[in-house]
């Protein structure tokens, strides 16, 4: 959430990676069950 406050709504979902927490691990896992609206 604190990513979204400061930098507004994600524009890709590799933005994620920019979020404390989310790493490449995570973000391989989660990538296919993600979409931008």
């Amino acid at each position: 959430m604190d990513y979204r406050e400061e930098y507004g709504s994600y524009q890709t979902i590799e933005d994620l990676m920019n979020v404390s927490g989310i790493g490449q691990k995570t973000f391989d896992k989660l990538s296919s069950m993600i979409s931008i609206q």
